[in-house]
């Protein structure tokens, strides 16, 4: 049988104040991103940001079973788009 002891309390001097612990708040940003989250970003449906992915039209990386894209491939695909729809068109007749 084991025998509880009893709880001791922190030492406190009397007639000055605790002041509460507080811990700064730490936001982390994602490093890379899944293929679902870029398709969001995009406003595009899943399956045409993997051909995306796939046709090599949008960079990633393969870790494990999975592709991660990074954020600046995203940039630089939007970047390459804004571009394309930047200069003339060119029309055959």
């Amino acid at each position: 049988m084991a025998i509880r002891l009893p709880r001791r309390q922190p030492h406190h001097r009397p007639g000055r104040r605790r002041r509460p612990m507080t811990t700064p708040a730490t936001t982390i940003t994602p490093k890379w991103h899944t293929t679902a989250e870029v398709a969001a970003m995009l406003g595009f449906g899943l399956s045409k940001t993997k051909m995306l992915v796939l046709t090599g039209e949008i960079r990633s990386v393969k870790v494990g079973r999975n592709r991660r894209i990074l954020p600046a491939w995203v940039d630089e695909f939007v970047q390459h788009c804004a571009a394309e729809a930047e200069q003339p068109a060119r029309w055959s007749a």
